[in-house]
């Protein structure tokens, strides 16, 4: 008596049927709307924090989606300042060299928080972005993103708006104050 008389026979599925199924299960599973992920980076070093969210949305009419376009945030302890950039997409020149980076907005948060810092302690600041989401259809609208700034020793935080005036590598970057107000406080209207 061989082996193979006593193994039970088993039925093999040819490779043209597993093909066939696998390339189902993938068109199954392409068809499947996934949530999409965002993640902006930070980072924090001594008295600096770095951190970045989109800005604005543009069409991409030739992958047909739309495609966020990053905020660069940078805020500087010691000077007491914040800056911004939205990098762009480089020219490449013939040098095959391009600016990614071009111009800067500035903010000066002492002035920003009405911060006394010849009597009063030294400041303490905390950021992050945000998405600010339109409708039900969670798509960015303008593609905005808010930059969240808190100021511990005042209990005070800020909302600011980076944008970018022109389009382009030369557009100037504008970064503006858009609310401030102390956190441990009910608002105005709701006293």
């Amino acid at each position: 008596m061989t082996i193979s008389s006593l193994s039970p026979s088993r039925a093999r599925v040819s490779p043209v049927v597993t093909l066939i199924i696998g390339l189902a299960l993938g068109w199954a599973m392409t068809s499947v709307r996934t949530p999409a992920i965002r993640a902006s980076g930070g980072d924090r070093s001594n008295e600096s924090i770095l951190t970045s969210g989109p800005t604005f949305i543009r069409y991409n009419e030739g992958s047909k989606i739309q495609v966020s376009h990053d905020a660069v945030y940078f805020l500087d302890y010691r000077a007491g300042k914040l800056l911004a950039t939205i990098p762009s997409v480089p020219v490449v020149r013939a040098t095959g060299q391009g600016k990614y980076l071009d111009s800067f907005a500035e903010r000066d948060l002492v002035a920003d928080f009405k911060i006394d810092t010849q009597t009063g302690s030294d400041p303490h600041f905390l950021m992050t972005t945000g998405a600010t989401w339109y409708g039900s259809s969670q798509s960015f609208g303008d593609g905005g993103s808010l930059l969240f700034v808190f100021e511990t020793t005042t209990r005070q935080a800020a909302v600011y708006k980076a944008e970018q005036n022109n389009l382009g590598p030369s557009g100037g970057i504008k970064l503006e104050l858009v609310q401030i107000r102390s956190y441990t406080q009910p608002p105005a209207s709701a006293r």
